[in-house]
């Protein structure tokens, strides 16, 4: 073995003196080496600081963790009680407005029921009642005046309110005349059978409406208009409207409107006009209606043409029912400023349903040139123009009987 250690057995001989250790390497059947006890003193120490790391390691872990754990089960302890809380106050508002509704709808029957009158008192069942007084007057006048009333309007009034059972309801119904007293043969045409007759007159496929919140509500949804392809409501609102009705100052003004015509152009076959009713606000209208007509030609038609009564003409609405403010006069203005080879009639029916036959190919140039000179009277005073009306029907405005005007479009 220790011939191996020098000569040709040795380290270096073998491996070279690359990496040579300190002291040899044991060999197989030498004895062991031994540790000095300073080493295993030593080893000790380090094993024992090591372990006492560890030890203080793992408390300041357990520490830790058990103080994240505490701060967690706080917040969630008062995330707990903040939604108790607010869900406390949810319930305590609920319950309250609740309350509310209910003596509220009380008083609503109590009134009702009862016939008491108590100003602060609103609601659903005065609303309707109001809309209810409004068509019965409406109704009475038309009697009193001698306008057509047919059954069917009478029936539906009656279906429709058939059911109440308040005090005030079943008044109103008393107020109206027998149905059976009423001509079951008579019949009133309306705006909606004048645009029927004019779609299948000439095939229109396309309608544009131009209306305001309390004008012409009965044209919306009615089974007339359905067989058109397109239908598009164009909607604004008068100063008046968006102070008086409360949603209404959603809705843009006329001015709002117009611009935006201006940059999205909508054409129509069928142009219906019920405007704000004052002078400004018709002429504007009717002159986008004008506008609207497509180039193959068309119709324009407008409401409340032709007023029954002086309280229809003034300026300001004395009930949203049947007020025609100053629509007749800008109609006549209008239709009276049109070439001469345009026709025009007011049609004797519904307040009298104005209608204006555009020829095809009038480009939306020539339209834009129209002049709107002023044949009634600008007097401002309503019973002066109430005057002119009278002594002119028939005559500069055109009234026509339903049939003269059939005829006058060759059916």
């Amino acid at each position: 073995m220790a011939a191996m250690r020098d000569g040709a057995g040795s380290w270096e001989s073998r491996f070279g003196s690359r990496g040579k250790p300190s002291e040899p390497r044991p060999e197989p059947g030498d004895a062991p080496w031994h540790c000095s006890d300073a080493l295993i003193d030593r080893i000790e120490s380090m094993h024992q600081t090591t372990v006492h790391r560890i030890e203080e390691l793992h408390r300041d872990t357990w520490a830790a963790m058990n103080l994240r754990h505490q701060h967690i089960v706080g917040l969630l302890e008062q995330n707990h009680s903040d939604m108790w809380a607010v869900g406390q106050v949810r319930q305590d508002r609920i319950v309250s407005l609740l309350e509310q509704n209910h003596r509220d709808d009380w008083e609503d029957r109590r009134m009702l029921i009862g016939g008491g009158a108590d100003p602060n008192v609103h609601g659903a069942h005065l609303e309707k009642l109001e809309k209810l007084e409004q068509r019965l007057k409406a109704l009475e006048r038309s009697l009193a005046d001698g306008v057509t009333v047919t059954r069917s309007e009478l029936q539906s009034f009656r279906l429709e309110n058939a059911n109440a059972s308040d005090v005030r309801t079943q008044a109103i119904l008393d107020r109206l005349p027998p149905v059976a007293t009423v001509d079951s043969t008579s019949s009133q045409v309306r705006t909606w059978d004048i645009v029927k007759v004019l779609q299948e007159h000439n095939g229109a496929q396309a309608f544009l409406q131009l209306l305001t919140p309390t004008t012409s509500e009965l044209m919306s949804g009615r089974a007339e208009l359905r067989s058109f392809r397109s239908v598009a409501t164009l909607t604004y609102a008068s100063v008046m409207q968006q102070t008086n009705i409360g949603w209404s100052h959603r809705l843009p003004h006329l001015g709002d409107l117009v611009t935006w015509f201006d940059h999205n152009r909508i054409e129509a076959d069928i142009v219906f006009v019920d405007p704000w009713h004052t002078y400004e606000d018709s002429i504007t209208t009717l002159l986008m209606a004008l506008d609207a007509v497509a180039f193959g030609g068309g119709y324009v038609v407008v409401h409340d043409c032709n007023p029954a009564r002086l309280s229809q003409i003034g300026p300001v609405p004395p009930d949203m029912e049947d007020w025609c403010g100053e629509t007749w006069r800008a109609f006549i203005d209008v239709g009276s400023s049109l070439p001469a080879e345009w026709r025009w009639w007011v049609v004797d029916t519904d307040l009298g349903v104005g209608v204006i036959e555009v020829p095809p190919r009038i480009g939306t140039d020539e339209r834009a040139a129209l002049v709107v000179h002023s044949v009634v009277p600008e007097s401002g005073n309503s019973v002066d123009a109430w005057a002119w009306l009278e002594a002119h029907r028939g005559t500069d405005t055109k009234l026509v009987d339903f049939n003269s005007w059939l005829s006058d479009l060759g059916i």
